[in-house]
């Protein structure tokens, strides 16, 4: 099934979009797929010797797919997404190995709770080919109405 409509709905531009494809959509799971490029600003001296992705930059990846992409999905028919943006709320995270530039990052999230326009999930970032698990993160995400 083709879910280029919720990326399309995701309140980033390009520069600052981290899902390439959404694998698999439901009420309670998403999952999805972001290749890291090989060169990137977000990698400037982090760090001199060799270079990681920050831990910032992977709780972004886990929250635009696990939080905001979801919330798209499950309110499309109930918001208005030019009036109303899924922002990331609250978050507690793990980091359990490095993650280089040139991986293919797998995200999976499943639903704790969904109510009252609020979801938290528990979110997993792994490499792809691996199956190695990078981090993870509990987080809460809320609709905000532009005012």
């Amino acid at each position: 099934m083709d879910y280029q409509y919720i990326i399309d709905k995701m309140p980033y531009g390009p520069n600052f979009l981290f899902i390439d494809r959404i694998i698999h959509i439901d009420q309670k799971k998403i999952i999805s797929e972001y290749l890291l490029p090989e060169k990137s600003t977000f990698y400037d001296g982090h760090f001199k010797t060799h270079t990681v992705v920050p831990s910032i930059l992977q709780l972004e990846i886990m929250g635009q797919t696990g939080l905001v992409a979801h919330t798209i999905y499950l309110l499309n028919d109930l918001v208005d997404f030019n009036v109303c943006c899924p922002l990331v709320t609250t978050i507690d995270a793990e980091f359990f190995s490095i993650c280089k530039p040139g991986m293919l990052l797998q995200v999976e999230s499943d639903i704790v709770y969904n109510r009252y326009n609020t979801i938290k999930a528990q979110i997993k970032l792994t490499n792809s080919k691996t199956q190695k698990l990078i981090s993870q993160m509990m987080g809460i995400c809320k609709l905000h109405k532009d005012e």
